[in-house]
């Protein structure tokens, strides 16, 4: 009789442990769910604005180049094109 209540209670025992340890598992998930979605916008954004940035000094290397005179560009290309062939 004691060696039941003793099974009943460690039964009862094994079961509140896994469903404590299996909310503790899918509550970390959750949050990492959360935190992974909440910084996907931000790093966006950083990304956007990195582009926006090249493609102004992309720009202004173009402006110089021609403002100089110095055809720097055109010849690199030239150059790059000869090395291909």
């Amino acid at each position: 009789m004691i060696q039941e209540e003793l099974q009943q209670a460690e039964r009862r025992i094994v079961r509140k442990v896994v469903f404590t340890v299996s909310c503790g598992v899918i509550s970390i998930f959750m949050f990492l769910a959360f935190v992974i979605s909440a910084q996907g916008g931000t790093a966006r954004d950083y990304a956007a604005e990195a582009m926006k940035k090249a493609f102004v000094a992309e720009r202004a290397v173009h402006i110089i180049d021609e403002a100089s005179g110095a055809n720097i560009l055109e010849r690199a290309n030239t150059v790059s094109n000869q090395n291909t062939e």
